[in-house]
């Protein structure tokens, strides 16, 4: 991994939900402190064996994603060990409809889990997995900003923590969505983020996803080893999703 020196810092931007009816205090206050995209190469026989799911037969629809993209649907993991298909970005469970959404739920900060409105009650009884195999973060220097894919060497799956809910509009209608739980960045990657996905090691699945008291301390940034890869730009672009966009630029090549 090249060493850089140079150092980012974001300022997380605010959504402000709308106030219940009747009052005038906002309901709910969400930071989005990092990037929405990441990508996931995963093989049935890895990820089962991984993840000991209850299911034998293969899903379909599981096929590499090079940059998922928030709203999207992707494969969970709950503490039944199901594979689940999720929308990612938890729909709060007071709107009426998806169209009503005026805030960012693809991630959930570590610190305040206890004290949100949303979160709280997954983070009670309803924690889950996010298979992945990396994330993107982008980087600005001067007037460019540079898109990274941060991996495990190797590439081999991580599990980002994640959060999950059933909602269920007026007609009936159910969807499954989730968040991801972000955290402070470990030092090895604060010079691209000053955040980073929480993730779930192997040994601490099970933990994770069936503990009866919340594990607050699984929220903690993975010190690595992790690797930061200058990737193409066109990532930036929800309608690509190629093997390309995890490749160096072609200038680099």
């Amino acid at each position: 991994m090249t060493a850089r020196s140079f150092v980012i810092s974001r300022s997380a931007v605010q959504f402000r939900a709308p106030a219940p009816r009747g009052t005038s205090r906002p309901c709910l206050e969400v930071s989005q402190p990092m990037c929405g995209r990441y990508t996931y190469r995963l093989s049935w026989r890895d990820i089962h064996r991984l993840y000991s799911l209850t299911a034998d037969a293969q899903p379909s629809n599981l096929q590499p994603r090079y940059n998922v993209a928030p709203t999207q649907i992707v494969p969970i993991v709950r503490a039944n060990r199901d594979l689940a298909w999720s929308r990612w970005g938890m729909i709060p469970p007071w709107v009426g409809s998806i169209a009503d959404i005026r805030i960012a739920t693809i991630n959930a900060r570590a610190e305040g889990l206890e004290q949100s409105r949303l979160y709280r009650g997954p983070w009670y009884q309803a924690r889950c997995l996010v298979p992945a195999s990396g994330w993107y973060e982008w980087h600005t220097v001067g007037r460019s900003k540079q898109p990274y894919l941060i991996q495990r060497p190797g590439a081999e799956t991580i599990s980002f923590a994640g959060l999950w809910s059933l909602w269920r509009s007026p007609e009936g209608r159910e969807i499954v969505s989730h968040t991801i739980v972000v955290t402070d960045a470990a030092p090895a990657l604060r010079h691209i983020h000053d955040r980073m996905p929480v993730i779930v090691r192997a040994e601490d699945h099970a933990e994770w996803l069936s503990a009866p008291t919340p594990p607050a301390h699984l929220l903690r940034a993975d010190p690595g080893p992790w690797d930061d890869v200058l990737v193409d730009a066109r990532v930036g672009r929800v309608a690509d999703d190629d093997e390309g966009l995890i490749q160096p630029p072609r200038r680099l090549l």
